[in-house]
């Protein structure tokens, strides 16, 4: 990319999700720090030449800006869902999950259990693709969630428009929790402009927990201690699921519509067009 900035003296526009550069490689030895420093030194000449930076969360923007002098901007994740949601109030709740099963597993498990705790009567429905050993064991070993395996992105959308709650969780491994502290979950767009009460059980370094928490657009639970305290307000508190349900409607419209997204995209590339090629 910058050999063709450079040849054609075209303007650089960089979009970025990942804390790559601020990551400690050195426990894989003499490799992992090579690596590391390329990767230092190749992202430094990229920054010199480069107009403008995306980025899909604010905490991550401010890691950057601490050490590069760049332009920059946050755009996060865009949805194209509409609200689908229909409360019955005549049906038991439904409680469900959607996305990949790793390390998390250990959480949503721990949820699962909570929710029985609280109503025999209610289950944790898992949806996805289970990714080790070690979280089929778990997933499959848990009573008291109920796992359906793949589904299409048809029958998700189908999902969502009829759960109550969407639960939306992240491991509490020290490993992860380091990795994890800049990540913003591709799935919260959707979960906010589905319509659904939006349940969250991660860190609270995690960086889509401030941000949710910033904006009152979900029920977020960053300590075991609390879960089942808050599971049992949130389940049994209709006012309270739709207050969370409309703070995450303006959250969607605000920052998560596509048209408005795609709007800032082309007035950043309009006008680093403007400013042009950038020669450090």
């Amino acid at each position: 990319g910058l050999e063709i900035s450079k040849r054609f003296r075209i303007p650089i526009v960089v979009y970025n999700c990942e804390d790559y550069q601020f990551k400690d490689y050195s426990i894989h030895g003499i490799y992992g720090i090579l690596f590391q420093n390329m990767l230092r030194r190749s992202f430094k000449k990229l920054i010199a030449r480069t107009n403008h930076v995306i980025f899909n969360n604010e905490p991550l923007m401010k890691l950057f800006m601490k050490r590069y002098r760049i332009n920059a901007s946050v755009i996060y994740i865009s949805s194209i869902l509409k609200s689908r949601y229909m409360d019955d109030p005549k049906r038991p709740l439904t409680i469900s999950y959607l996305g990949n099963l790793n390390s998390r597993y250990i959480s949503l498990v721990e949820i699962a259990k909570a929710i029985k705790n609280i109503d025999q009567n209610l289950s944790l429905d898992v949806y996805g693709k289970i990714l080790t050993s070690e979280a089929k064991y778990g997933i499959e070993n848990c009573r008291e969630l109920r796992y359906h395996g793949v589904v299409s992105y048809d029958e998700v959308q189908k999902i969502i428009s009829r759960s109550d709650i969407l639960v939306h969780s992240e491991s509490f491994e020290p490993d992860a929790i380091i990795d994890k502290k800049y990540a913003f979950s591709t799935k919260i767009g959707d979960a906010l402009a589905s319509g659904s009460c939006l349940f969250v059980y991660a860190p609270k370094t995690n960086a889509a927990v401030r941000y949710l928490k910033k904006n009152k657009a979900a029920c977020v639970v960053t300590d075991k201690k609390k879960l089942e305290i808050e599971l049992r307000k949130l389940i049994q508190n209709e006012d309270l699921r739709a207050m969370y349900r409309q703070n995450a409607l303006k959250a969607a419209v605000m920052y998560h519509d596509i048209q408005r997204n795609a709007d800032r995209v082309y007035e950043i590339i309009q006008n680093a067009i403007i400013e042009g090629y950038k020669n450090d």
